[in-house]
């Protein structure tokens, strides 16, 4: 993990699904969730899900024109979760949901399609 993957962990994430795409696989055997006999077809899955993501970010972006946190977009991304609305997600879930927000603002900034700015110790994501 090169010093700017911390900064960037989906570009290390993504780079690391890179590397094991023209590897065959005949069976993955994943910490969670079912086991996966077909990598390419799971890693395919994964990038679509996090494109689909980009796009919803960058509408959410340009819905609200006022500079957003991570927790203010991750409040209006719209979660394959049990709840209803925002204010009935667990606390934890917040916090998971404001890190994967974060990620994804993070590689959006580093590849130029959005902008950012400091703020009173606040990162401000914006178009």
């Amino acid at each position: 993990m090169g010093a700017n993957d911390f900064n960037n962990p989906l570009n290390y994430y993504f780079n690391s699904l890179k590397k094991v795409s023209s590897i065959e696989i005949e069976l993955v055997l994943p910490g969670h969730r079912k086991i996966i006999k077909n990598a390419c077809r799971r890693i395919k899955e994964l990038i679509d899900h996090h494109n689909q993501r980009f796009t919803e970010i960058i509408k959410i972006l340009k819905e609200n024109k006022n500079k957003q946190m991570s927790f203010e977009v991750a409040s209006r991304i719209n979660w394959d979760i049990n709840y209803k609305n925002w204010e009935n997600f667990p606390a934890v879930q917040k916090w998971f949901a404001t890190g994967e927000a974060a990620s994804h603002l993070e590689y959006l900034y580093s590849i130029g399609k959005i902008k950012r700015e400091y703020n009173n110790n606040f990162i401000m994501y914006y178009l």
